[in-house]
């Protein structure tokens, strides 16, 4: 299947669950910015590794659950919500996909390669880590201090809200807003 073709499709169903509902509930169903998170979503599942088609996949079914938990519920960061979603539905995909191979041949007998990183990998990393390192400076101090808690020191969602004295809620909106802004970022110095 081409890339328009799972376009088309994709748009079909999340347009045939957009049109559920009253008039008033289509108009303010999050589907109506679709196009503008899709491809902020699967720019983030690209960079997680994910092919066009696991990220379509993945976006889908973030969407349809996007708009099933606003039926009941009053979401308001949208974008959030669905970046958070397929976050977590790409790592959920890799733990299911995850088999584990059993070599039946002892240690010996195995060819073994070398999995350390070559000098120009590890150049490029640098390079990258000093881009990331800049593109932390445009957030604001407490997003910041939210990433870097949540990502280098390990912390919960609900330690950190603790500790900076928020919300549960907002330390999520923060991640989620952080991720996006320095996936922007690093593609815009690539």
């Amino acid at each position: 299947m081409s890339g328009i073709e799972r376009s088309i499709r994709l748009r079909r169903n999340w347009r045939s669950v957009a049109c559920q509902g009253s008039p008033q509930q289509r108009v303010m169903s999050p589907m109506k910015d679709f196009r503008r998170h899709l491809a902020r979503l699967r720019q983030f599942l690209r960079h997680r590794g994910r092919t066009d088609e696991d990220a379509d996949d993945l976006i889908q079914e973030a969407f349809l659950r996007l708009e099933m938990y606003s039926r009941e519920n009053k979401v308001l960061e949208p974008e959030a919500f669905l970046v958070r979603t397929v976050g977590n539905l790409s790592v959920d995909k890799y733990r299911h996909d995850g088999v584990l191979e059993v070599a039946e041949k002892p240690v010996e007998e195995m060819d073994l390669f070398d999995t350390a990183p070559r000098p120009d990998e590890v150049c490029a990393a640098r390079e990258r880590l000093d881009k990331l390192m800049a593109g932390l400076e445009g957030l604001s101090p407490k997003t910041r201090e939210v990433l870097i808690a949540r990502r280098y020191e390990g912390l919960s969602c609900p330690e950190i809200a603790k500790r900076l004295g928020i919300t549960v809620s907002a330390v999520e909106k923060r991640l989620a807003r952080a991720m996006l802004y320095l996936v922007e970022w690093m593609d815009e110095r690539d």
